[in-house]
């Protein structure tokens, strides 16, 4: 985010049936109190945002598994995103590298 780490974008990464995926998932941190919920700090209220997403193994190709769009491969990506929604992406590897 605006060249910083997007320290409240949690990533959760998993495979299965030899895919594997990568979601991003907005998740702020909350203050807590012992009289209320807390405040909320850091919440984007942008509509969209662009993420810079680096992997340190080659992917052969980066699919937007909900819109279907294709990133194309590398190591370094730019992802358009709603963040008060997932990103829900596919991982296909480079098994070359």
């Amino acid at each position: 985010r605006g060249g910083q780490t997007a320290f409240t974008v949690e990533k959760l990464l998993w495979t299965k049936n030899d895919n594997t995926y990568l979601c991003l998932v907005e998740n702020p941190v909350r203050g807590a109190q012992i009289d209320g919920m807390g405040m909320v700090d850091q919440i984007s209220d942008a509509a969209a945002e662009t993420l810079e997403l680096r992997f340190a193994q080659p992917v052969k190709e980066l699919w937007n598994e909900r819109t279907y769009e294709s990133y194309g491969s590398g190591t370094t990506f730019k992802v358009t995103w709603n963040p008060h929604e997932a990103a829900f992406l596919r991982v296909d590897w480079d098994d070359e590298s």
